[in-house]
């Protein structure tokens, strides 16, 4: 359709239009010149080539340097930002080969070669399945330990608990513990050890007294008959034979009923 015609019969749906009411004419018209409007920016897209025509008093504005476009980066900054991706990327790529040593290493150089971490020169000593099992038992063996004798130590210190089913039990009041004493059998043993020693000393003493008797017995200044000789002989002679444990004391055991130790 060339412009004339659609002028054309643009004017006559004008005319036509007058026999309509007046908002009806009025969305008519506006929607013809949108439609007119359309027509020639379609045109302007579809040929490009053809010349723009338009008042000499418009200017136009660059599109990156207006007030609202968005901010550039100049080319350092751009090419900075290349590297932090680049470098990004390789951590990225070694963080996978740390974390999947399963993945198999890839390479295109035939002549590449490569040695065991674990077994290179300057490589720590490393120990075996068996060493940190058994380290790790001795390490727990010395928690126990420690633990047992702060509680022995520091008996002071409550005893924490979270099962309510636990109970404990005396120590002195078990059955395998030793019999203890009281007060009162602690006492009467004290008093029995002293009359003990007490008695030892006796003894002690009265066999002394006889080795002394014994040494210290003056000698006859004349001749003194034969059967009264034999008679001092025989006293003396029972009075040293006999011994510490056949000397007879009176009153001391009254209760036993056994007056001789």
């Amino acid at each position: 359709m060339s412009k004339k015609t659609f002028n054309a019969e643009y004017v006559r749906e004008l005319n036509l239009s007058d026999k309509l009411c007046f908002p009806a004419r009025a969305e008519r018209r506006r929607i013809l010149e949108e439609a007119q409007e359309l027509k020639k920016l379609a045109r302007m897209y579809l040929h490009p080539e053809d010349p723009i025509v338009s008042n000499p008093s418009a200017c136009a504005r660059c599109y990156f340097d207006r007030a609202s476009a968005v901010e550039q980066e100049s080319y350092e900054e751009a090419e900075e930002r290349a590297n932090i991706l680049a470098d990004a990327a390789n951590l990225k790529r070694l963080a996978v080969h740390y974390m999947h040593p399963e993945i198999g290493v890839k390479t295109t150089d035939s002549t590449a070669c490569a040695r065991n971490y674990f077994d290179r020169a300057s490589a720590v000593e490393q120990e075996s399945y068996e060493e940190a099992e058994e380290r790790a038992n001795v390490l727990a063996d010395a928690a126990n330990l420690k633990r047992l004798a702060v509680h022995y130590m520091h008996p002071e210190i409550g005893v924490k608990t979270t099962d309510p089913t636990v109970y404990g039990r005396n120590y002195f009041n078990r059955f395998s513990a030793d019999e203890v004493d009281s007060v009162e059998e602690s006492e009467e043993r004290a008093k029995v050890l002293a009359d003990c020693e007490a008695l030892l000393k006796r003894i002690d003493v009265i066999s002394n007294s006889s080795v002394t008797a014994k040494t210290v017995l003056p000698m006859p200044s004349k001749v003194i008959p034969a059967p009264l000789v034999k008679t001092v002989d025989t006293s003396v002679t029972k009075s040293v034979s006999r011994s510490a444990s056949h000397v007879k004391l009176f009153g001391l055991d009254e209760e036993s009923g056994d007056n001789s130790f």
